[in-house]
């Protein structure tokens, strides 16, 4: 974290600063850390670590913040989300029929299939001023994320219509065998009752 970052290069910087406390002083007792610190050139370079430290961190929450965009892909749960978009994503036609509403769903996989190209398209690493990053493992959880909620809108999709045509084909065989069924001629029948009467 930023705060981490800061503390542990005041912490370079003081351990470098220690010196003064190794080497006593020749004219009197004590050690030479107060002109250390009182120091003009010493001052110059505190304030010029501390300017680019300040800079390193607005750079890395730039950098945070291309990654924090993404956000919904953990901080949304799928299922519920999912299921929202599924009530929403249906059209019924003129004869009363609910049936998918495709655009929606072109829409959500498109915006999924993006994101993952997106991220996997993001540098890394990255050198941030003096810091380097390497933000590998994060892009691949990132990566995984889109594709995990791409395929949940995609598998959907797949069942839903391979069920779909699957219980249109059993109608379909179900029509076609009782079309091969005989029927019997209707003027034969009239004959018969004729005769018979």
């Amino acid at each position: 974290t930023l705060p981490e970052l800061r503390d542990n290069v005041l912490a370079w910087v003081g351990s470098c600063l220690q010196v003064a406390n190794i080497v006593k002083r020749l004219d009197t007792e004590g050690f030479y850390i107060r002109e250390m610190h009182q120091d003009p050139k010493v001052l110059l370079l505190l304030t010029r670590v501390n300017e680019r430290v300040a800079e390193t961190e607005a750079c890395c929450e730039q950098f945070r913040g291309e990654y924090q965009a993404r956000s919904d892909l953990w901080d949304l749960d799928i299922v519920q989300e999912f299921k929202a978009f599924e009530a929403d994503a249906v059209v019924t036609t003129d004869r009363g029929a609910e049936m998918y509403d495709l655009a929606k769903y072109d829409a959500a996989i498109t915006k999924y299939t993006v994101t993952g190209k997106d991220i996997s398209a993001m540098h890394t690493p990255v050198n941030l001023i003096w810091l380097k990053v390497d933000a590998s493992p994060i892009k691949s959880s990132l990566v995984s994320l889109a594709q995990m909620w791409r395929d949940r809108f995609t598998v959907f999709l797949h069942d839903g219509i391979a069920s779909q045509l699957d219980t249109l084909a059993r109608f379909m065989d179900d029509t076609d065998a009782g079309l091969e069924v005989p029927v019997a001629n209707v003027h034969d029948e009239e004959k018969d009752r004729k005769s018979v009467v």
